[in-house]
């Protein structure tokens, strides 16, 4: 069990979850937050899968320009048959509007899996260990497949860059533990703990202070 969080690491969440809202990101915390309350469906583990291969390296806006073309060439991401049924016709229109061979066959191979083991099973995989689960496809690695995992509902925070180095400047010793200390605490999703804080670091450039700030406070 991680820590319980002290009142200044509370306080500074709370700081930092204003600052995201008032600079227009609302609705992208309301969204993670729904996210574990949506049913899994085909078409959303398709098109939560396809974004986030899409995105690897990628800028959000770079993919948002390109994602409809490569929805539309795979059958609209529907189902695992329409991707399979969408054949070589559908891959090369796909690399069409998204110029990337490793990264379209990783979504049609996402495809594939879906239609050949069928939802059911999906979501068991997801059930037992999501992240070591969706690690099976390309371009899903330890920090992406996370991500995948939480965008499909998972309670789980994502350990990229920039939460690794909050979690270090907060005094936790991984990126979960902070998150759900900070859950545990104020009643938010660790998903939405974790959107908070990676948010602000796209945000400030100083996004350690406050985290350092709250670490010695509570040490004081």
């Amino acid at each position: 069990m991680p820590p319980p969080a002290t009142d200044a690491l509370v306080d500074a969440y709370l700081d930092l979850k204003d600052v995201v809202i008032q600079r227009g990101f609302g609705r992208e915390l309301f969204w993670q937050e729904r996210a574990a309350r949506l049913p899994l469906t085909e078409p959303r583990f398709l098109r939560e899968g396809a974004w986030v291969i899409l995105s690897s390296g990628m800028s959000y806006r770079a993919v948002s320009r390109r994602f409809g073309g490569v929805a539309s060439a795979l059958g609209n991401l529907r189902s695992g048959r329409a991707v399979v049924r969408a054949g070589e016709v559908g891959r090369r229109r796909a690399l069409q509007a998204f110029n990337h061979e490793g990264k379209i066959d990783a979504i049609t191979a996402l495809g594939r899996h879906l239609n050949d083991e069928g939802l059911a099973e999906v979501q068991k995989g997801l059930q037992d260990d999501p992240v070591r689960y969706l690690q099976r496809f390309s371009y899903l690695g330890p920090a992406t497949a996370a991500h995948l995992a939480k965008n499909l509902g998972a309670p789980i925070a994502k350990p990229d860059r920039h939460l690794i180095r909050i979690a270090d400047a907060a005094g936790f010793s991984s990126v979960g533990a902070l998150c759900k200390a900070i859950a545990d605490a104020v009643g938010d999703p660790v998903p939405v703990v974790d959107l908070v804080a990676w948010r602000h670091a796209t945000l400030d450039s100083d996004y350690l202070t406050a985290w350092r700030r709250a670490a010695l406070s509570s040490a004081g």
